[in-house]
């Protein structure tokens, strides 16, 4: 049986077509990204993952490995490669719909340098809301003893 008969054996008894994996729409799509580059991970994420990497393999990436270490506040934190002597890392720090942040680090960074933390890259990136002040010009104040005759 040659390989087109085989095909047309399987959809003529009823198998059914799977989409290919191109046309499927990533799972993290909506994600927005805070911050690409270099950046020094926390103390305590460090000792946790060079302790336990607990490696796994990534869903749909074939043989990746990933380390992988969640915080309680819903930080993710993802390590694509090796623990590095230093903390120096280089990735990026992504924040998910729901409001969580997701750390991706996949190389190190260079030693000697001092990186901020993902902490305080945050603070930094994120936009600030000023509350809102009606522009008053300074006669129009009430504390004025002609401010109705100048409105």
């Amino acid at each position: 049986m040659e390989r087109r008969e085989f095909f047309q054996s399987l959809i003529a008894g009823g198998a059914t077509i799977c989409k290919n994996r191109k046309r499927v729409t990533p799972r993290h799509r909506q994600d927005v990204q805070i911050y690409h580059g270099p950046m020094q991970i926390p103390p305590h994420v460090y000792e946790a993952v060079r302790e336990d990497p607990t490696p796994h393999r990534a869903t749909g990436r074939g043989t990746h490995l990933v380390s992988r270490y969640a915080e309680q506040g819903g930080t993710v934190w993802l390590f694509r490669c090796q623990i590095p002597e230093s903390r120096a890392m280089v990735g990026e720090i992504v924040r998910t719909p729901e409001g969580n942040l997701r750390i991706h680090c996949w190389s190190a960074a260079r030693h000697g340098y001092i990186y901020r933390e993902p902490a305080e890259i945050v603070t930094l990136h994120e936009p600030t809301s000023k509350p809102y002040m009606p522009i008053v010009s300074p006669l129009m104040s009430s504390d004025s003893p002609t401010w109705r005759r100048e409105a």
